[in-house]
């Protein structure tokens, strides 16, 4: 009896390893599919992601973290996202960048292989539960939306899970070699995102808790000296440039106001102790978080309540096994009873693995209070502790809904694989009737998972729409935008005249730009004009809505000076320069244009010396103004210099190019002008353009030769 019952049992371990295989198979190439066929700008900030690749394929330099909306980021996934772009220049640049999200879709697979190793560790002759492990980590519905994401999220996960296999292959065999091939899994993984300093302070803390169990102190030492070492050789850089311009190694975008502008407009929640402890049950009727979420004006109090409807673990729970906030991926629930049914069977469902997670964490801590000291288990629950403080830091920091994603938990999908194996461990051990149970429904919640996001099977993306007004719109914009940044002007074009079908402004801007790169000025004129007083009309929210129209309105009153600068009517660009200076003392550029358009007036009008040389001595003065409100503005420089030269104070302009070139390393233009910010109220191809000197007024080359100062050695 006994036999048959083993016999039993083995053939269904059989079964679920099996299954769990082929599973594991489909959600490889569903990660693939996913990568390849959803849109191009699809995930969160995906065009902001766009732009910081643009910037560096276009320069290859790294920007600020002030300067766009999503470079705050460090440069490793940027910079392998640039190198496909240049390396592909012939293709359509939605092809270059879809064989970029394949290439990080595939690397993430490796979780897999790293799960089932993990849990082999300590159990390894369950096969059944090791196969279950490694489907979760990539079978989960986070990892299988964000495949298809334009984004770091992706190559951070991948030296998240690298780190934590070196991690235990450190403690498994402590060498100085072991340690720097971990430093170097750190180093890429703070390279790519700085959410894995979890990842770090848990490493350090670990091999710093070995030593001291152990009372290996200088060994401890030298260990976490190699690691730190090693990682700061790839991430350090990044840091200290950090550490210069901000006096942080963590600088972010949101303190600019184009970011703080969107989300000070969205509904903030209060962050209190009852947003950690508290969990919202009716997200299993009404699969979307946040529940009943308001406008920002929401006079409703920061209630027990509201905490509960704002829970960050429920919006955790809801972005791990559905798309909690909606219109991401699927359908809003609101719009879609599949996707409604969708929702609440996959979040009943995702309860069986969330539970067994939970049971794995309690019998792991347990198992080390009474055995003692165990690597895998002391790792990984220092690892889940620092990435839980950080989540808790980071919300309390930014509360609102946008902050609370689940792929942030991706660099550590092997620890939730390692306490799940131990939760499906005890159940099998204890309770076998119930093993058999959660093991079919396990298996049940994979096939969904990959029914309901396999993209274009049941849901199909590319008919997402959203309630957000011009959401749309704004998108067909910025899918332009990738179109002009890989040469495809006419297929931007017509985008944009799609969106301008809608009377959306940022359409009628980016037209305007092309048609005057094409010499059809008046018609461009006119179409800046026009995208000028709608705008005025589609303002993103009412929280700072005069702030941001005062602010777009010098920006394209200087966009509409520059191209009257260039053709000649040099009156009307002062007036619009003096104009948007008054709306943005620190608009650079306006400042620049003005300074040069008044010494190129002066020099052409003016016959008397006297006045030429007050021209010159105010020219000197605005462009050191413009060097201080933008040190990374090489206009200010060059044309500084110029002044200089043509003063006759050659060791002036020397002087003024010399400190250029002295400039720290990191420092840039504040306004990445034809890749733009990435923020997508302001989408364009040509915002912050700068006006160029007519040489029959003011030649700087000729001034500065006139020095001995040739143009190509600057």
């Amino acid at each position: 009896m006994l036999r048959a019952v083993q016999a039993e049992s083995g053939a269904g371990r059989g079964i679920v390893v099996v299954a769990s295989i082929v599973l594991l198979l489909v959600a490889v190439a569903e990660r693939l599919h996913n990568a390849w066929a959803a849109p191009v700008l699809s995930g969160y900030d995906a065009f902001g992601h766009f732009t910081y690749i643009w910037f560096v394929a276009r320069t290859w330099h790294f920007p600020m973290a002030t300067h766009g909306w999503s470079f705050f980021h460090p440069p490793l996934y940027y910079a392998l996202m640039a190198g496909i772009w240049n390396a592909l220049d012939g293709l359509d640049p939605y092809v270059r960048l879809k064989i970029g999200k394949v290439l990080v879709a595939a690397l993430g697979s490796v979780q897999a292989p790293i799960a089932w190793y993990v849990v082999g560790r300590a159990f390894p002759q369950n096969r059944a539960v090791r196969a279950m492990a490694a489907l979760l980590v990539l079978v989960v519905p986070v990892q299988l939306y964000s495949a298809g994401f334009l984004g770091n999220e992706g190559l951070h996960a991948v030296f998240g899970s690298l780190s934590l296999l070196a991690l235990l292959h450190l403690l498994d065999a402590p060498s100085p070699r072991r340690a720097a091939v971990l430093g170097l899994c750190l180093g890429a993984a703070m390279a790519a995102k700085f959410s894995a300093l979890a990842i770090v302070v848990a490493s350090l803390a670990t091999i710093a808790a070995r030593a001291l169990a152990r009372r290996r102190y200088g060994e401890g030492a030298r260990l976490i000296a190699v690691t730190a070492a090693t990682s700061l050789v790839i991430c350090g850089p990044w840091i200290v440039r950090n550490i210069e311009a901000y006096g942080t190694p963590f600088e972010l975008s949101r303190r600019t106001f184009p970011v703080a502008y969107v989300e000070n407009n969205q509904p903030q929640a209060a962050r209190g102790w009852a947003d950690y402890l508290t969990f919202d049950p009716l997200i299993f009727r009404r699969p979307v978080w946040p529940r009943d979420s308001t406008a920002s004006s929401d006079p409703a109090p920061h209630d027990f309540e509201r905490a509960v409807r704002e829970s960050v673990w429920t919006g955790m729970y809801a972005n791990t096994w559905f798309d909690g906030f909606g219109g991401w991926v699927l359908p809003p629930v609101v719009e879609s009873e599949g996707s409604r049914r969708a929702g609440q069977a996959l979040l009943m469902l995702g309860l069986i693995p969330t539970l067994l997670i939970a049971i794995g964490i309690v019998r792991a801590l347990v198992a080390l209070a009474r055995r003692g000291w165990d690597d895998t288990s002391v790792a990984f629950a220092f690892t889940t502790a620092a990435m839980i403080v950080l989540l808790v830091q980071g919300t309390i920091e930014v509360p609102i809904a946008a902050a609370v994603k689940a792929t942030y938990f991706t660099p550590i999908a092997v620890v939730f694989a390692f306490w799940f194996a131990h939760g499906a461990v005890w159940i099998d051990e204890r309770l076998r009737a119930l093993s058999y149970l959660l093991r079919a429904g396990f298996l049940v919640l994979a096939v969904l998972s990959l029914a309901v996001f396999w993209q274009g099977f049941l849901f199909d993306p590319t008919t997402i729409t959203s309630n957000i007004p011009r959401f749309d719109e704004g998108k067909t914009v910025q899918d332009g935008i990738v179109k002009y940044a890989g040469g495809r002007v006419d297929e931007a074009r017509a985008l944009f005249r799609k969106a301008a079908a809608t009377d959306y402004h940022l359409a009628y801007e980016n037209l305007g730009f092309l048609l005057i790169d094409e010499g059809k000025v008046r018609a461009g004129l006119s179409q800046l004009r026009l995208a000028w007083r709608m705008q005025h009309r589609q303002v993103d929210g009412p929280i700072d809505a005069d702030r941001f129209l005062r602010l777009a309105k010098a920006e394209y009153g200087h966009s509409i000076a520059v191209v009257m600068h260039d053709h000649g009517q040099s009156r009307r660009a002062t007036l619009l320069w003096r104009r948007a200076l008054r709306q943005n003392p620190q608009l650079s550029e306006a400042l620049a244009g003005l300074s040069l358009t008044r010494l190129e007036d002066v020099l052409h009008l003016e016959p008397d010396e006297k006045a030429r040389r007050a021209a010159f001595e105010e020219a000197a003065s605005d462009f050191a103004s413009v060097r201080a409100i933008d040190p990374g503005l090489a206009d200010g420089w060059t044309l500084g210099a110029a002044v200089s030269a043509a003063r006759g104070d050659c060791d002036g302009a020397r002087a003024i190019l010399d400190a250029w070139k002295s400039l720290p390393c990191w420092i840039e233009r504040q306004f990445p002008a034809e890749t733009g910010t990435g923020a997508g109220h302001s989408a364009s191809i040509g915002r912050r353009r700068l006006a160029r000197p007519r040489t029959q007024r003011f030649n700087p080359d000729l001034v500065l030769r006139a020095c001995g100062i040739e143009s190509g050695s600057i």
